[in-house]
């Protein structure tokens, strides 16, 4: 779904858990069904770049530093919040 970065792996880990959280709990919020989960072996950086269709936005990443991971998160943590900021 997508991507994030930080200033070192546990920064980026926290933010992807912080976005996957405000998104899971935006869908539960409005009757919106999650996306099904996806296989991690099939996912792939290039393939799966959120701009690739955006001809302004050109997505550079170093293939020996990035990589795929899943993130956990505690959805409960962000229901109610979204509505409030």
């Amino acid at each position: 779904m997508s991507g994030t970065q930080g200033k070192d792996i546990s920064d980026a880990l926290e933010m992807a858990s912080e976005w996957l959280g405000m998104n899971a709990a935006d869908c539960i919020e409005n009757d919106i069904d999650l996306p099904k989960p996806s296989d991690i072996n099939s996912l792939s950086l290039v393939e799966h770049n959120p701009f690739k269709d955006d001809k302004d936005i050109e997505l550079k990443f170093d293939t020996k530093k990035s990589f795929v991971s899943m993130v956990c998160v505690d959805v409960n943590k962000y229901l109610g919040k979204i509505k409030n900021q």
